[in-house]
């Protein structure tokens, strides 16, 4: 009887241990709180915390791509801000460097190939298209590569569809494909405002107003934005514009 009772407050000690035993741990992800801070960019001090806390990062992870992207991100939302022309294009030319620097760490990741494309964009929106029409083959290029590695990615799709609005025609240049990779990011991410706001700036140039103006309204009503921020700009802009074709 007693070596029954031994046996069974063992195996009562013991129960717990053997049911978390093949548990693993819970994966925390380090990014996380990173990205709440750029999400939130506009308070504070965040986006230069953000940026702090990346550095901290990358000391311990210096061959992962997502901390490059980001850091590119970083240089990228700098660029925006800035007011002078040199110092956006010394901002986007920071970013590109970041992320071709994630190319060579991980090769495999897509969002690297994406932000080296979009910095390549910014540098060449900044210069002016004819002074930049040198990178347009290689932002096809890093977009094609994206969409390769991660074929839902819908940021890809976005900057091809701004691309084919801006560049001429005898490069490429194409309304009507511009329409279609936009509509293509929308169905990837339907709350991205800016993509709405790319879209309706794409109609107004066919002349289809009436559709520049459903696009608009898709901004100005959307209530969980992917980038808030960004979407602070968008809807603002989008009202001005919304305002402007119903004067027509």
């Amino acid at each position: 009887m007693r070596k029954i009772l031994v046996i069974s407050l063992l195996f009562i000690f013991l129960f717990p241990v053997l049911i978390f035993a093949g548990d693993e741990p819970e994966k925390v992800d380090p990014f996380k709180e990173i990205d709440a801070l750029y999400f939130s960019r506009d308070e504070g001090d965040n986006l230069e915390l953000y940026y702090t806390k990346l550095n901290e990062l990358l000391k311990s992870n210096p061959n992962d791509g997502e901390v490059y992207w980001r850091i590119s991100r970083y240089h990228y939302w700098k660029g925006k801000l800035a007011k002078e022309k040199s110092k956006k294009v010394t901002l986007f030319e920071t970013a590109q460097e970041w992320a071709e620097k994630g190319i060579a760490k991980e090769p495999k990741n897509p969002d690297v190939y994406y932000w080296s494309g979009v910095s390549m964009g910014m540098i060449g929106n900044t210069k002016g298209v004819l002074k930049s029409l040198f990178l347009i083959d290689p932002i096809k290029k890093m977009m094609k590569k994206t969409v390769e590695l991660n074929p839902n990615h819908n940021g890809a799709h976005h900057v091809l569809g701004v691309l084919y609005r801006k560049i001429p025609g005898f490069k490429g240049g194409s309304k009507e494909k511009s329409v279609k990779e936009l509509l293509i990011a929308i169905k990837l991410k339907p709350n991205d405002t800016l993509t709405h706001y790319e879209l309706a700036l794409t109609y107004i140039e066919l002349k289809q107003d009436e559709k520049a103006k459903i696009e608009l309204k898709k901004v100005l009503n959307e209530e969980n934005p992917s980038d808030p921020i960004q979407a602070k700009i968008d809807k603002r802009k989008s009202r001005l514009l919304y305002n402007k074709l119903s004067l027509k």
